[in-house]
């Protein structure tokens, strides 16, 4: 109870107590001390106890709009029960982790990257220190050039240039 009031009393003082085997979730702790001027203000600690890793961790790749931007976006949603999630530590290929803070759109977004295949390692943190790890592949690869199949051959000063061809993006 937030507010309760001591109604244990130890006639031999004590300075410390040790109480074992609480269950994960919000304790209160309260405590008053008496001495020769009478009962002194009742002191209240609240107590956080986390001892579990995030519940869930999804992760997943965005679509991109744009096949030219060397850098890939991913979907992190994670969550904690009982203390929430804290922060998240996002590890590319060998580098280095970097702490990472959601602003609540859950969306990370790489530094920019070489052509080729990568692997993205992210642990979620709950606010107790809890982690939950979780990975995805994935590629970056070069655009196809584009087909061209006509242009003109010769061009005269003021001739407007017009090259067709294909392509498989718009």
């Amino acid at each position: 109870i937030p507010n309760a009031i001591p109604t244990i009393t130890y006639i031999t003082p004590i300075n410390s107590k040790e109480i074992a085997d609480l269950a994960d979730g919000i304790w209160y702790f309260s405590v008053r001390l008496k001495n020769s001027a009478g009962w002194g203000a009742v002191s209240h600690f609240r107590l956080q106890i986390d001892s579990e890793k995030p519940t869930r961790f999804d992760l997943s790749e965005v679509k991109q709009k744009d096949l030219t931007d060397p850098r890939v976006k991913f979907t992190f949603d994670a969550s904690d029960k009982t203390s929430g999630i804290d922060h998240y530590e996002v590890q590319t290929d060998s580098n280095d982790s970097d702490v990472w803070q959601d602003d609540g759109s859950h969306i990370y977004t790489t530094p920019v990257l070489s052509l080729g295949k990568h692997t993205l390692i992210v642990k979620a943190v709950d606010k107790a220190g809890n982690s939950l790890t979780n990975s995805a592949d994935f590629s970056f690869e070069a655009l196809e050039m584009p087909i061209i199949t006509e242009f003109p051959k010769e061009l005269q000063s003021g001739d407007l240039l017009t090259i067709k061809g294909t392509s498989k993006y718009p």
